[in-house]
């Protein structure tokens, strides 16, 4: 009996440390035009984000109605404000390139054929507020 709640402790130890470890930051925003993020295209429509806590780990989830990625990120800094999505208006596409979360800022870099657009027009960056 003593060996049976001992094994009870630990597998509730187990539970306890596994949810800690993946603990997420989740954020919903609600983006009113196609965008495109590390060369994937999204519809527009409602997403969650989800980040990971852990520090290690810079990949994000961006979950659709229609359509769900994952994109890997570099980090920019600690949060700075309200949390929101920072789009670049390049040509006839708006592009994903700054998440400012609750607990840290992510960016996305422009790919090489985004990045000589951005050069040859006109640009204006756009902001969506998010919501927890």
């Amino acid at each position: 009996m003593k060996i049976m709640g001992r094994i009870v402790g630990v597998v509730g130890l187990l539970a306890v440390l596994a949810t800690g470890m993946y603990a997420q930051e989740n954020l919903t925003a609600d983006v009113p035009f196609n965008f495109a993020v590390n060369n994937q295209v999204l519809p527009a429509g409602s997403y969650s984000l989800q980040q990971p806590l852990s520090t290690n780990l810079r990949t994000i989830a961006i979950r659709g109605q229609e359509k769900s990625v994952f994109v890997l990120s570099s980090t920019a800094g600690d949060a700075a404000g309200s949390p929101t999505l920072t789009f670049r208006h390049i040509g006839d596409q708006y592009v994903l390139t700054r998440i400012n979360g609750v607990h840290n800022q992510l960016a996305f870099p422009l790919s090489a054929e985004q990045k000589k657009l951005a050069k040859a027009a006109a640009e204006t960056k756009v902001l969506a507020l998010v919501r927890r």
